[in-house]
């Protein structure tokens, strides 16, 4: 009696749970975890009845169980798209990148000095112009929408209905675009504000907005939009990039203050300041991200390196890597993370666990993605109370 080894087509799983649930497959057969039935002369249609029984309790497995590794197969609100959105700043064109084939799907002409990025469930994108204040909307088959009357864009992100909001730098105002993506709001003018620089949105539906300048975070409250007023001010020592994780911990880089500033989304208080040792700070710290095990991310940029941080021990890695000025920082469900390096025009895939570079993607010029740009913090931390998908 020969044994069979039974591969199962993840095409079902990777529809309804993302392309992350072909890597989990493909981890267990690298480990020579088989799992095979003996051949007997059995009718073609018992063989077929065994397999989808065996691939049903599998997808079963799944859902209802801890994959201790890699908990966000199970726990998302969605399936990861597995698409990578980068803003080539000096061609004036978005790429969209599969990180699971490690292949580019297309090169797409929007607005001028694009910057800023949000990506939805579907894996298109929004992106945001400084050079001529419009905004795109770009799907993985390069179909694009275009929307005027902005202000020099540097921060775009989606909430849980699909609106998507804007931070306009030129007049440190925000705007909403409507879900059903046909009207465009008024702008909004933030007392105080002198240069928004970034934009995401929490588990519990504000609008944290970056102001690098005054090195400010302005927790906004999009259910009173348009109120000027509907904000809490947390002031901070330096400010550039920022995330917020799942567990309601908004994460903000000093740039050249060298720290990494922990801070609570509910209360608004900065709980924590962690100092960047001079040792491996290399005169500036910008994007930050975190990955499926909880660690967070920054980018090191005149090191040409990354920054690895650990919540529970305070420790930071230092990983260097071969792009230079890394400007941009994404997480993807697969347990890497990327960087977009604005001086080498490349994008590093990194392995959250060794911290070794595994690929590299050439992209357009003077790439320049600080935000979202896998939709990962939309997935996991945005959608995470709303039951979406």
């Amino acid at each position: 009696m020969k044994s069979n080894v039974i591969e199962i087509s993840s095409r079902l799983l990777k529809r309804n749970y993302g392309s992350a649930v072909q890597l989990f497959i493909g981890k267990l057969r690298n480990q020579s975890l088989q799992l095979a039935v003996f051949k007997n002369p059995m009718k073609t249609a018992v063989k077929s009845f065994l397999k989808t029984v065996f691939a049903s309790a599998l997808l079963m497995l799944l859902i209802e169980c801890e994959i201790a590794e890699y908990p966000y197969f199970v726990k998302r609100p969605g399936g990861d798209h597995g698409m990578l959105w980068v803003a080539n700043s000096a061609d004036n064109t978005v790429t969209c990148i599969d990180r699971m084939s490690e292949k580019k799907i297309g090169t797409y002409a929007v607005g001028p000095n694009p910057s800023r990025t949000a990506v939805d469930l579907d894996g298109n994108c929004w992106v945001g112009s400084r050079g001529d204040g419009t905004v795109y909307f770009v799907t993985t088959k390069g179909k694009t929408t275009r929307y005027e009357g902005f202000n020099a864009v540097r921060g775009v992100a989606l909430d849980r209905d699909g609106n998507v909001w804007i931070a306009n730098s030129g007049n440190s105002t925000i705007q909403k675009i409507s879900a059903d993506k046909k009207a465009v709001s008024e702008q909004v003018a933030l007392a105080g504000a002198v240069y928004l620089y970034g934009a995401l949105v929490d588990a519990e539906g504000f609008l944290w907005i970056a102001d690098q300048t005054a090195a400010k975070l302005y927790k906004y409250d999009i259910s009173a939009f348009p109120d000027p007023a509907a904000f809490t001010v947390v002031t901070l020592s330096g400010l550039y990039g920022f995330t917020i994780d799942t567990k309601g911990k908004v994460w903000a880089a000093g740039y050249s203050a060298a720290v990494l500033a922990k801070i609570d989304a509910e209360t608004a208080v900065v709980e924590m300041t962690y100092p960047v040792p001079p040792e491996i700070f290399g005169g500036s710290v910008c994007a930050v991200t975190f990955d499926t095990k909880g660690s967070i991310w920054v980018s090191n940029d005149a090191r040409n390196s990354l920054l690895r941080f650990d919540p529970e021990s305070g420790i930071f890695e230092e990983f260097t890597i071969s792009g230079t000025t890394p400007h941009g920082l994404g997480s993807g469900d697969e347990g890497y993370v990327y960087s977009v390096n604005n001086g080498s025009n490349t994008v590093s895939k990194i392995n959250i666990k060794t911290g070794k570079e595994e690929h590299t993607f050439t992209v357009g010029n003077a790439p320049y993605t600080y935000s979202d740009l896998t939709g990962f913090i939309y997935r996991h931390v945005t959608l995470k109370e709303s039951g979406a998908r």
